[in-house]
């Protein structure tokens, strides 16, 4: 019996699937799958201890793509877990994987087998450096991120908008009364008024004592 476990483990959303060689490349039992939780992590170490002991490994390799972050929790599990041998847990960069992959042109796209690819190529060895964000570094990037995609968002949705405006309102948007168009003052006359026709009934005094504005209402009261 060979004294080096190799653990494959395929991450996606729902499911993990693990599939374990020894340093000669033969199966360590079947694939198996494991939910990608807390508790399903837990059963996958388990299951792991139970091999080393059984099969008296004296180290253990465990791989994984960092695949979006569905590996994320999972990583940081299996790294904080006692396992009865030498262990090493590192994250495969995708990229990695797909060029080992190649190897295996006959292959059909399937997790179990692509469990089996990634504990094969820890079997192989001379391995890249893994690397993990630290947790507290990561959060702050998803953070940065977020707020990124929301600003990113935001000027979306208001070139959206001010294209409807338009076709409503062309001055709104032409003469720009405002200098946001969709500051506080802006958006109540917008809210409050469902058309130019509708506000063009106004006195421009009442409504808006700023000339700007007063000249773009004045457009649509002499019409």
């Amino acid at each position: 019996m060979s004294n080096k476990l190799f653990a494959g483990i395929d991450v996606s959303l729902k499911e993990n699937q693990l599939h374990c060689l020894d340093d000669s490349g033969s199966n360590i039992g079947k694939s198996i799958q494991f939910a990608n939780n807390l508790p399903g992590t837990i059963e996958m170490a388990k299951h792991l201890n139970s091999l080393i002991e059984t099969g008296d490994f004296k180290s253990l390799t465990i791989g994984m793509e960092a695949t979006a972050l569905y590996w994320f929790p999972l990583f940081h599990t299996l790294s904080a877990t006692q396992f009865g041998t030498d262990t090493q847990v590192l994250s495969l960069n995708p990229k990695v994987v797909s060029k080992f992959r190649e190897a295996y042109p006959d292959m059909d796209k399937s997790d179990p087998k692509d469990s089996f690819v990634i504990a094969d190529r820890l079997c192989f060895g001379r391995l890249p450096k893994s690397q993990v964000v630290n947790p507290e570094l990561l959060a702050l990037q998803r953070i940065t991120r977020f707020r990124y995609h929301l600003s990113q968002m935001s000027s979306q949705l208001k070139n959206y908008a001010s294209s409807f405006i338009f076709l409503t309102f062309s001055e709104w948007n032409r003469v720009e009364p405002f200098s946001d168009l969709f500051g506080a003052t802006s958006k109540k006359l917008l809210k409050k008024f469902t058309s130019a026709a509708e506000l063009a009934q106004l006195p421009t005094d009442d409504c808006c004592p700023r000339p700007k504005l007063a000249a773009t209402f004045a457009l649509f009261w002499r019409k």
